[in-house]
């Protein structure tokens, strides 16, 4: 009797945890990294698709600014001299 009362426990509680739906719109939204350096807004662009820009990062060296990097890996050459 004692093991049928737990398994009916174990699985009114775990069925109870799939339950929670989310909407594929949740991800839009401001991010901020785990280690605080880093912020990121994801959003939907005008074709419908996800896209995201990193508002805010901390610099890790002292006397540059966010504003002073560039994104010199970027594969597209023109962009890659944009700050």
């Amino acid at each position: 009797m004692k093991k049928i009362l737990i398994c009916f426990v174990i699985c009114l509680f775990g069925s109870n945890a799939n339950t929670q739906t989310y909407s594929a719109n949740s991800i839009v939204s401001k991010w901020i990294s785990a280690a605080r350096d880093l912020e990121v807004l994801v959003y939907l662009d005008k074709n419908g698709k996800y896209a995201s820009t990193i508002t805010w990062f901390v610099a890790k060296v002292k006397d540059k600014t966010m504003q002073d990097y560039c994104d010199i890996k970027n594969p597209d050459c023109a962009l890659g001299n944009r700050k």
